[in-house]
């Protein structure tokens, strides 16, 4: 029998939480909300109210409560004892206290820096984009420029980025969904499986569809694209270069369907190409000249109006035979004929000829549309290319060869084209604040507004000998290079008179003995590391080489105001949506786990280098003064 003078008991409060923050399991970041029950995850989904995602999720996304809870987390700081490096040895860990591991880190780090600081190599993955800005600016506030990335590594989309930065100012390329009518893939799969923006376009792939976006899918393998296409063109591996020039030679010169006008108001296609393979230059001004029409005379780019600068003929500039590099690119074409193609290709001469014809016919070159009361060119075709077209010998030209599809019928960046999906031209909505906009360079030619890595891919930087261990300033888009793996990187070292030599790594989350290539090689070079720290949320391969490994936050437990480099994975092209994704924490961290970034400032702090760090955030962020 209740006793009714006994006191009242409340239930304790229970934790029923749905917090909104962004995934980490690739680099598309989505926006995310987790579902917490009394301290623990229950379920996480995408979070409708973020244009990152709008709401969806992949499978990988909707199951990363697995990864959080599995029983191999790390939990605590682990030194080995075994000094023997090796894929198959056993480090034979011991766990140490965060102190000692930090120490002994200090230390080694202290020896490297008074040595050459240089001798110090940082490298991230790729998949946690959030690694980017504390592992870059640690470098340089520390002095050494050895940096690397892997995850993505080298099956990256190496020149995709490159050719698409060139062309688009942008990390890669998409059609139009609201608007394209016919694209051609050439070995990706956007909007149609794993990548940048990967939920938001595959719903923008499927209204694509269907809307009647004819979808022409060049792969060897009828894979997820190709099993959602309108055609299917199987085609043998590597050999998408041939098919696009043998498709750009039937436009061109059986056809005759190209766009003037945009050639000559966007392109470098007029100007005077002379024997020596170079733009033909004013004497005075140094600028590219072309021959202008209406003049009857060579004048400097910037002196004629585009509507009279030819596109063909033969010239003589100061006793110089020339012609304008269009005509250059026609004659070149010629050699690659569909009856060519297909000996190297396996695809049918008739098939090209009918899909460039197709291609020609739905560009409606010539035809404008009204957006939102403007009035705008209107191209509606599209061909993109990703990891399938480029992974390959030849790589770059394989995907100027696709690119230059788009350039030919002006659907490059155009309502219904070629869209440079990520644009480094974005600004800060609201903010009066434009940020990362293209600009002409020297030559008119279109330097990108912002870029991830070693540099611009236009201009070309001048030759010289490399400063990077791993030799990725020689390449325009080497986050990652087999050189700092390579059996031969003694040899090469010795060659480009490199003055010292990697002794000490520190290690984000990347699994290079996995991704970066010829995994024994990688392991031969990771043993002679005199030290190396791991970060990791697990045990892999890869930390199996380090000295010390510390057990890192997951994306559950981690707070992030700039969770994703800001929209290079997350946005799709012109939909004109934006937000800003920020990762916080849904968990506290399990154990003796601690936030990278923390412990990054703890370590710098040690060193004396904090300030320094500060001064390279305030860089690499490019903060305004007040919020530095």
């Amino acid at each position: 029998m209740n006793d009714p003078a006994a006191p009242t008991r409340l239930a304790p409060a229970r934790d029923d939480s749905w917090i909104a923050t962004s995934c980490a399991l690739c680099y598309a970041s989505c926006s995310i909300l987790a579902h917490r029950v009394d301290g623990v995850v229950v379920k996480v989904e995408g979070n409708p109210a973020s244009a990152v995602g709008k709401g969806r999720l992949c499978g990988k996304g909707v199951s990363g409560i697995a990864s959080h809870y599995d029983p191999n987390r790390l939990t605590v700081p682990l030194k080995r004892t075994n000094p023997k490096k090796g894929l198959n040895e056993d480090p034979r860990w011991k766990r140490i206290s965060w102190d000692e591991a930090l120490e002994e880190i200090a230390a080694q780090l202290r020896r490297v820096r008074a040595e050459d600081p240089r001798k110090l190599v940082m490298q991230r993955t790729t998949t946690v984009v959030a690694s980017l800005a504390p592992m870059q600016t640690f470098a340089a506030a520390f002095g050494t420029n050895n940096t690397s990335a892997a995850g993505g590594g080298l099956h990256c989309g190496n020149a995709a980025h490159q050719i698409s930065g060139m062309t688009h100012a942008s990390w890669s390329i998409v059609p139009d969904f609201a608007h394209c009518n016919y694209a051609i893939y050439f070995g990706c799969s956007k909007g149609h499986g794993a990548g940048h923006v990967a939920n938001t376009n595959m719903r923008l792939a499927a209204d694509a569809r269907a809307r009647g976006m004819k979808m022409v899918v060049v792969d060897p393998m009828c894979n997820f694209a190709s099993a959602k296409a309108t055609e299917w063109v199987p085609i043998r591996v590597g050999t998408d270069g041939a098919l696009a020039l043998a498709l750009a030679n039937v436009i061109v010169n059986e056809l005759g369907v190209y766009d003037s006008a945009y050639l000559q108001s966007k392109t470098n296609a007029p100007y005077l190409i002379g024997p020596d393979k170079l733009a033909v230059r004013d004497a005075a001004s140094g600028k590219p000249l072309v021959w202008d029409s209406a003049a009857k005379a060579v004048r400097a780019y910037t002196d004629a109006r585009p509507a009279d600068m030819v596109l063909a003929g033969d010239y003589e500039v100061n006793g110089v035979p020339c012609q304008p590099a269009f005509q250059k690119l026609k004659d070149h074409l010629r050699r690659f004929t569909p009856d060519w193609a297909e000996g190297i290709t396996t695809v049918a001469a008739a098939d090209m000829r009918r899909i460039a014809a197709e291609f020609a016919r739905e560009a409606r070159i010539g035809s404008t549309i009204v957006v939102d009361g403007v009035t705008l060119p209107y191209r509606p075709v599209a061909a993109i290319a990703f990891r399938g077209a480029q992974g390959h010998m030849n790589s770059l030209y394989n995907f100027f060869a696709i690119e230059l599809l788009n350039e030919l019928v002006g659907a490059c960046d155009v309502v219904g084209g070629c869209l440079g999906f990520n644009p480094a031209c974005h600004g800060f909505p609201e903010t009066g604040r434009p940020r990362y906009v293209p600009k002409p360079g020297p030559d008119g030619l279109m330097v990108s507004g912002m870029w991830m890595t070693s540099h611009y891919p236009f201009p070309i930087g001048e030759p010289r000998l490399p400063r990077q261990v791993g030799l990725q300033d020689l390449f325009v888009l080497s986050m990652r290079s087999p050189f700092l793996d390579s059996d031969d990187q003694e040899e090469v070292w010795e060659r480009f008179e490199f003055a010292y030599r990697p002794e000490v790594m520190i290690n984000h989350g990347a699994n290079s003995v996995m991704s970066v290539g010829n995994r024994d090689a990688v392991a031969r070079s990771l043993a002679k590391y005199r030290f190396m720290v791991s970060f990791d949320v697990f045990l892999t391969e890869t930390s199996a080489f380090a000295d010390i490994v510390l057990p890192d936050c997951g994306y559950l437990q981690t707070l992030d105001s700039r969770s994703n480099f800001p929209f290079i994975f997350s946005h799709p092209a012109g939909m004109g949506e934006w937000s800003w994704p920020i990762r916080q924490p849904v968990l506290a961290p399990e154990g003796e786990q601690r936030r990278f970034q923390d412990v990054l400032l703890e370590l710098a702090d040690r060193l004396g280098l904090r300030a320094d760090l500060n001064a390279a955030y305030n860089a690499w962020m490019n903060l305004a003064p007040e919020y530095r």
